[in-house]
């Protein structure tokens, strides 16, 4: 026979040696072939592909019979000495050649073709009778499949001619599937377990290097991956085959490292294999394996969130391919228990998963549960394959196979935005927004509606309240599940929001926001009060991410809702036009292009009938004016000028509101670009204020002082018969006080601007001294002198006096002192003051108003800036203003005042100072407010310092304040401003800050502070009735210090505070409030290391977030070990001592003494011994004491509950 003479001449002659040497090794590993030295080897290795091709051949052809070629072959290779013996070594060595020789090429290709002929032969009828069959060279035959997919996977190139190689290799690889097909289809695999478990294992590794995407398994293909699939199809005829099969693929594709189309790719090849599975091949046999594999693929794919997308995108595909009631009990089981796993990875998938769920059509109910009956009739359960994960067909709850509904999907959303794995609660919040912007898309239409829309009629207050949506699992499924799925209330849902909104997450808080937002844009109902109030908080959130989204957010509900509900444009510009200040400038740039965007893309010419949208701009406008936030609006034209953002008819749009309702408006906006830009002609400014300026109405004070500073900014633009004309009848409504005292400073400086632009300072200044000159007679004439009638000009007339004469100065840069004149105006200033003989001030001839003695405060200020010698005379009459007076106006104009001669006089700072600051503890709130506003500007212009002066502990207390802006402001300055400039501010003064609001006589010794005990007193916040505002300032102190500062005040405290009574410093009974304070703060949660903070509650839901727990316990260690260190060396020895001397004083600071103990040794509960020196004494005495304590404290909390109850 051909194809017996063909092995024949392959192999004979038989080297016996090398046979008996094989079969020792049990054809295993076998080192040495028999031809290698052979000049034949060349023409053996041509018989063999002869051999090969004529059995391809004759498998191929229409004829072929194989028994009766089988024993004619089996017959001839016997009579040739070719028995199994014989034969399986050569087979053998020739199969292993690859892996043992990688660089030899032909190898590969004889090994290959080896195999491929071996696969051949077992499909033979008879060769199982002929031992054909050895488990060792089958898995070498198998192991030939991975040789394509391995090279493409490593890339690399074996020499000059590897493209051709690569072509060979995956021929026959092609041709080797065949073979194994052929023998699968033959059932020589049938009950041979082990080659079965190889041949899967080498097929579904080989797939891991094909980048194929087969989208429907039921068209024939012939692509090397369809046929790896279609042996691993054929392999799943029995339920344990198909069980290892779907494990195979599951592993690699968890396990795949590629680029993420092909990894896509695969996940979607294999969903539509185990679809196809499940098509084909009875439901008895499949579906048992189908959950489980379902199982592992959402139980495994958790640890990166490509993977949970991955995993939930594939059970989704496989979900929509399931049969009804198979796919019903899938969803339920995700439902009732891996939603409920104790590990937070598998709660996070199952949200993954009902996500994209929600994307798709709503499933159907099955109409009978005859899986569900099948499986109970069972007596073998399913094999669980987590111990976190139960029985898929075991329900806790009644319902059997029926379909989860969207319903129920938003019941469990909801029931996990509070949960306590933060990224639950992110993503369950991101997909309630999702919803509810979904809010058209049925089925879930209805259930929004009825919910957040239909109920409301009127705008929805609502309140940051945690509220329980279910009790607990059990009672979420009973009432979800056994029930019609009820949803809660929209209020307390949006209560909840609120109140996660406030989460110390940035994400979730992120997430809660959007939320809101999404509800807000489902019905314009929730847009009230409160929840606009709400989200204007968070324009001063500390992370920015939340700043800008809330930017975004405000604008968006600006633009949809500004005309029907007018709070919306009121809460915009208060809360996201200052945001143009903020820190950060990605946020400043947000706002910009919004305010860019609202502003000009509704802007239009003035239309009397104009409504809607192009009224935004307007009411913006004027809110800014009343909001005072013009700086603001000035600051954004200034840069949209400077990148020529301005439309070029931008100036003739404005014009055209003039003479309009919104007038005042035109002319801001017109003062605000003449700021940034030139306007070409002013003419019809001029023409305004010559028609307006006759007689000037009490409301029309602030719009001329617009156009008046139009004509100031631009007055090189009017002609010289104009500015002549201008400037002659401004100096002649200033000489008599014809303007208004808000107009006469602008008025003044429009004359000077004119004398500029036409190059006549000399006249300005010329005119300037014969109006002071002037002003100065008539001023020093308030004097009360005998013999002389007083003056008898009316108020308004004094007011515009003193006012114009402050202006000329300020504007002339004058430096004549006249003594008469200033003591005149002090001698208004002081008018009716009690005590004020102090300040050897002259008699008026007249009663001097609260109005005109301001004014005269304010004209003193801007002499002393230009006269040294009127300053040092005006300072301690200001002083003694600022204490005794009792009218505040009069004093905010002071501490304005005294604020601008800090700036000019350095000697000054520290009896300025130490009056302003005082004024932060005013029992007037708005006297405190100019006050704080005062010192947080000389604060941010370095005009003055807080080392050495007690400005800062005033700022501390101010944090205690009744009223929220201040605290708000206060709090803003420190966290934003002053830690960014000294970071080391709150670490060194919080011991001075203990002994100083405890009004501590001998503070020097800790501080370097020089300051009179009267003082101390003033400042400080003593008593029991003020604890908990000074732990308030302590807690704030310590929340804002790095880790190292946080030990550093720790070990402060303990040495020099506790150390203090230890050596005698402070006294025991006398100062035992300072020693309560020191023990409160070293017991407060806020003191402690944030690095020992780090916690194992939890699972990472990321690979970055692992590595960073991992990152965070190795510091938490090392920080540990320097910790206990320096508790050993310095703080240990001090705690013995005092508890001693508290224990023998019978002092009930001993108990606060234990908890901060207590505290102290939370983090190092094993190394008790170590650190109190091995003194089982003392650590039995200190356990002791400690157990004390909590029974003590158990006991007072028991009475509590009791005394509740009673009163109940």
């Amino acid at each position: 026979m051909e194809l017996a003479s063909k092995f024949a001449k392959w192999i004979l002659p038989i080297d016996e040696r090398f046979v008996d040497a094989a079969w020792v090794k049990e054809l295993f590993e076998i080192d040495s072939g028999p031809y290698d030295d052979d000049e034949d080897f060349e023409m053996r290795v041509n018989n063999l592909i002869d051999a090969s091709e004529t059995l391809r051949r004759a498998f191929e052809s229409p004829g072929f019979r194989q028994g009766e070629f089988s024993a004619q072959f089996w017959c001839e290779m016997k009579s040739r000495g070719l028995h199994h013996r014989n034969l399986l070594p050569y087979i053998s060595y020739f199969a292993s050649s690859y892996s043992k020789n990688p660089e030899n090429l032909k190898a590969d290709i004889v090994g290959l073709i080896v195999a491929s002929v071996y696969l051949k032969l077992l499909s033979l009828p008879g060769a199982v009778v002929y031992d054909m069959f050895h488990q060792v060279i089958y898995d070498y035959c198998v192991d030939k499949l991975c040789m394509a997919s391995n090279q493409k996977q490593t890339g690399k190139k074996r020499n000059a001619g590897s493209q051709s190689w690569q072509y060979n290799v995956t021929k026959k690889v092609d041709v080797l599937l065949d073979d194994l097909i052929r023998l699968q289809q033959a059932g020589f695999l049938t009950d041979r377990n082990l080659a079965i478990n190889v041949t899967v294992k080498r097929l579904a590794e080989m797939l891991i290097g094909e980048n194929v995407l087969i989208r429907d398994f039921s068209i024939e293909e012939k692509s090397i991956a369809f046929k790896a699939y279609k042996a691993l199809f054929i392999a799943c005829d029995e339920e344990v085959n198909t069980s290892l099969v779907l494990e195979q693929l599951l592993s690699n594709a968890l396990s795949l490292s590629a680029p993420l189309s092909q990894v896509r790719h695969h996940f979607e090849t294999v969903s539509n294999f185990v679809a196809h599975l499940l098509a084909k091949k009875e439901a008895k046999d499949v579906w048992s394996v189908v959950i489980v594999f379902v199982q592992q693929l959402l139980a495994r794919s958790v640890e990166r969130a490509e993977s949970r997308q991955q995993a939930a995108h594939l059970t989704t595909t496989l979900l929509e391919k399931m049969p009804m009631q198979l796919r019903n009990c899938v969803l339920r089981w995700a439902f009732t228990q891996l939603a409920f796993s104790e590990r937070s990875t598998h709660r996070l998938i199952t949200l993954e998963l009902f996500h994209q769920i929600l994307q798709l059509p709503e499933f159907d109910d099955c109409d009978s549960n005859e899986l569900v009956k099948e499986e109970e009739n069972e007596e073998d359960e399913p094999e669980e394959i987590d111990p976190l994960l139960h029985s898929l067909v075991h329900f806790p709850f009644s319902g059997g196979s029926r379909a989860i509904k969207h319903i129920h999907i938003l019941c469990l959303v909801l029931f996990r935005i509070d949960d306590v794995a933060p990224m639950i609660r992110t993503k369950a919040l991101n997909m309630l927004s999702d919803i509810l912007l979904c809010a058209d898309k049925e089925p879930l239409a209805q259930v929004v509606q009825e919910t957040f829309v239909v109920p409301f009629t009127q705008p929805v207050e609502i309140e940051c309240r945690v509220s329980v949506l279910w009790q607990g699992r059990f009672d979420f499924l009973r009432l979800v599940l056994d029930n019609d799925a009820q949803v809660p209330s929209a209020t307390t849902i949006a209560n909840l929001l609120a109140a996660i909104s406030e989460d110390e997450r940035v994400y979730v808080r992120k997430a809660a926001l959007q939320a809101l937002v999404s509800l807000a844009k489902l019905s314009h109902h929730w847009l009230s009060p409160s929840f606009l109030e709400l989200l204007s908080s968070h324009c001063r959130d500390p992370a920015v991410m939340i700043r800008k989204q809330v930017i975004i957010c405000m604008s968006e509900l600006l633009k949809e809702h500004f005309e029907s509900i007018p709070s919306v444009v009121d809460n915009w510009v208060l809360s996201v036009l200052p945001c143009l200040q903020d820190p950060e400038s990605k946020a400043q740039e947000l706002v910009q292009e919004h305010f860019h965007d609202v502003f000009f893309e509704n802007m239009r010419a003035f239309n009397p009938g104009m409504s809607g949208q192009s009224l935004l701009p307007w009411n913006i406008l004027r809110l800014a004016a009343n909001f005072n936030l013009k700086k603001l609006l000035s600051d954004s034209f200034k840069i949209w000028a400077k990148e020529k953002r301005l439309p070029h008819n931008f100036v003739a749009i404005v014009k055209s509101y003039i003479e309009t309702s919104f007038n005042k408006e035109a002319w801001m906006l017109l003062a605000i670009l003449a700021e940034s830009q030139d306007i070409p002609d002013v003419q019809f400014a001029h023409e305004y204020f010559k028609q307006h300026s006759q007689q000037i109405k009490k409301t029309e004070i602030s719009t001329m002082y617009l156009v008046m500073r139009v004509l100031m900014l631009d007055a090189k633009s009017l002609g010289a018969n104009e500015t002549k004309e201008l400037s002659h009848l401004l100096c002649k409504k200033v000489e008599n006080l014809s303007f208004a005292t808000d107009l006469i400073g602008t008025a003044i400086d429009l004359i000077a601007a004119i004398d500029i632009a036409n190059k006549q300072m000399n006249a300005f200044q010329i005119w300037c001294k014969a109006v002071h000159k002037k002003l100065d007679s008539k001023i020093c004439s308030y004097l009360k002198r005998e013999g002389h009638a007083p003056p008898d000009s009316t108020e308004e007339i004094k007011m515009r006096e003193i006012t114009t004469l402050g202006d000329i100065v300020r504007a002339s840069s004058m430096s004549d002192y006249s003594s008469k004149l200033s003591s005149a105006l002090i001698s208004v200033v002081l008018h009716g003051q009690k005590d004020a003989g102090t300040c050897n001030h002259k008699e008026l001839a007249f009663a001097a108003t609260p109005r005109l003695r301001a004014a005269a405060t304010v004209a003193l200020g801007k002499i002393a800036i230009l006269q040294e010698q009127v300053a040092f005379q005006v300072v301690g009459v200001f002083q003694h203003l600022l204490k005794t007076s009792s009218d505040n106006i009069m004093r905010c104009n002071v501490l304005t005042v005294l604020a601008d001669l800090i700036g000019k006089y350095a000697t000054l700072v520290e009896s300025i100072v130490a009056e302003i600051e005082m004024c932060l503890h005013d029992p007037d709130a708005d006297m405190r407010r100019h006050a704080l506003i005062v010192v947080v500007q000389l604060l941010q212009g370095d005009f003055v310092k807080l080392k050495g002066t007690t400005l800062l502990f005033y700022l501390l207390t101010t944090l205690c304040d009744l009223e929220s802006d201040l605290r708000d402001m206060t709090a803003s300055y420190l966290t934003n401003t002053l830690i960014a400039k000294e970071p080391n501010i709150f670490q060194q003064n919080i011991i001075s800050a203990i002994v100083l609001l405890n009004a501590y006589e001998n503070h020097n010794r800790f501080s370097k502070i020089k300051v009179s005990q009267e003082k101390v007193k003033k400042l400080a916040l003593v008593g029991v009735d003020n604890t908990n505002k000074r732990m308030l300032v302590y807690t704030f102190m310590l929340e804002y210090m790095s880790d190292d500062h946080r030990f550093d005040s720790l070990h402060r405290i303990c040495t020099q505070i506790l150390g203090g009574f230890v050596d005698g410093l402070f006294l025991l009974g006398t100062e035992d409030h300072i020693l309560a304070d020191a023990l409160a703060v070293l017991s407060c949660e806020q003191i402690r290391l944030r690095c020992m903070k780090v916690t194992t509650e939890g699972d990472a839901t990321d690979a970055d977030e692992a590595f960073s727990k991992l990152y965070d316990q190795t510091k938490k260690l090392f920080v540990a070990q320097e910790v206990k260190k320096k508790i050993m060396e310095n703080i240990v020895p001090i705690i013995k001592s005092l508890r001693v001397k508290l224990r023998k004083a019978r002092s009930p600071l001993a108990d606060d003494l234990m908890r901060f103990l207590r505290d102290l040794m939370r983090d190092f509960k094993s190394e008790i011994d170590e650190i109190f020196a091995g003194d089982k004494q003392l650590v039995e005495e200190i356990a002791f004491d400690l157990r004390q304590l909590e029974d003590q404290e158990k006991t007072g909390n028991g009475e509590e509950d009791d005394q509740a109850q009673d009163s109940d």
